[in-house]
C-alpha cells in the first residue's frame, strides 16, 4: 500500500484528457491554459476567479517548474495569499504532480497528486488521511477520465488530466470551488519581443513593484511619442497610453497580481517587458 503525504490542498485548476484505455499520458501544466471557476465562499455568494498557466517557467534546485497565477476578485474574500503565484511541475513519466510551498525560497517541493493511486491507498488531505474508495472511468465533459475517488465528501477525488475536485483552490485560498470552462491563449504572441532589449534605451522599476512604478526613458536614443501598452499575462488590456517625456510615474493600482506585460512602442519597433506585482 502506497501512503502519500500532501500537506496542504489545492486546486490547480486545468485541464488535460486521458480516455479510457488510453496509455498516453497528456501533461497537465501546458502553457497558455486558463480554466475559468466560481468560488462560493457562502452566503450564496460565488465569484468568478480564473487559474493561468503562464509562459514562464522557473529553475529550482535543478527542475523546471510552471508558473500559475490566480486572479482577483477572490483574494478579498481570505485574508491569505490566494493571488501568489503557485510554482509547480509535472513528472509526465512518473505521472506525478508536484508544487513548492510559499515562499519557496529554500523550500523542497510537495508532492500534490499522484495518478498511480489505486484502490486501498492512503494519502492525506486536509491535513489528516483518507483512503482511495474506488478508481473508476468516469464521463466528464464528455471524455471518459479515470477518476481516483476518496468517497468522502467534499474532497471527491483526483480526476486524471484536472486535479482535486471539489475542494479549495491554490494552497492559500478557501472556499469551494466549482467547475467553469478551459481557455487558451497564445504564448509566441504574449511574450515575443520584436526587438531586444538593450538598458541604455529606458529603465522600469522598482520591479516587482507595489502601487506605482516608474519609466525613465533615454532622451538620446528615444523618439517620442511613446505607445505604451500594459497587459495581463492572458493578453487583457489593462492600460494603454502614450509617454511623450523621459519620465514618467504609472499608477498599478487596481491592476492584478502576479506578472503584467509592458509593451512600449517606439523608433518604429515594439519592446516587450514583465512586471511582477506584488
Amino acid at each position: 500500500m502506497k501512503t502519500i503525504s500532501f500537506t496542504t490542498i489545492f486546486i490547480l485548476c486545468l485541464f488535460g484528457n486521458v480516455s479510457l484505455g488510453q496509455e498516453a499520458y497528456k501533461p497537465v501544466l501546458e502553457p497558455g491554459k486558463e480554466w475559468k471557476r466560481g468560488i462560493s465562499v457562502g452566503m450564496g455568494n460565488l465569484n468568478p476567479v480564473q487559474w493561468i498557466v503562464t509562459c514562464d517557467t522557473l529553475e529550482y534546485n535543478g527542475k523546471q517548474y510552471s508558473l500559475i497565477e490566480a486572479n482577483e476578485p477572490f483574494i478579498s474574500y481570505t485574508e491569505n495569499y490566494c493571488s501568489v503565484p503557485l510554482v509547480a511541475r509535472e513528472d509526465t513519466s512518473e505521472r506525478k504532480l508536484y508544487y513548492l510551498p510559499w515562499p519557496y525560497d529554500g523550500e523542497e517541493e510537495v508532492l500534490y497528486i499522484d495518478y498511480n493511486l489505486e484502490q486501498g491507498d492512503s494519502v492525506f488531505i486536509y491535513q489528516y488521511p483518507v483512503v482511495v474508495d474506488t478508481v473508476r472511468y468516469l464521463n466528464w465533459s464528455g471524455e471518459m477520465l479515470r477518476f481516483i475517488d476518496f468517497g468522502c465528501p467534499p474532497c471527491d477525488g483526483f480526476v486524471e488530466g484536472y486535479g482535486l475536485v471539489m475542494s479549495g483552490a491554490l494552497p492559500w485560498c478557501n472556499g469551494y470551488s466549482l467547475f467553469g470552462h478551459l481557455e487558451y491563449f497564445d504564448c509566441d504572441e504574449i511574450n515575443g519581443v520584436e526587438e531586444p532589449v538593450f538598458n541604455d534605451l529606458y529603465l522600469i522599476y522598482p520591479n516587482p513593484a507595489g502601487e506605482y512604478v516608474n519609466i525613465k526613458l533615454n532622451d538620446q536614443l528615444v523618439q517620442y511619442p511613446v505607445d505604451l501598452e500594459i497587459r495581463s499575462v492572458n493578453g487583457g488590456l489593462l492600460r494603454k497610453s502614450i509617454l511623450s517625456k523621459d519620465f514618467s510615474v504609472l499608477d498599478m493600482e487596481g491592476f492584478p497580481k502576479g506578472i503584467l506585460i509592458l509593451k512600449l512602442a517606439f523608433n518604429g519597433k515594439v519592446y516587450v517587458e514583465k512586471v511582477v506585482k506584488y
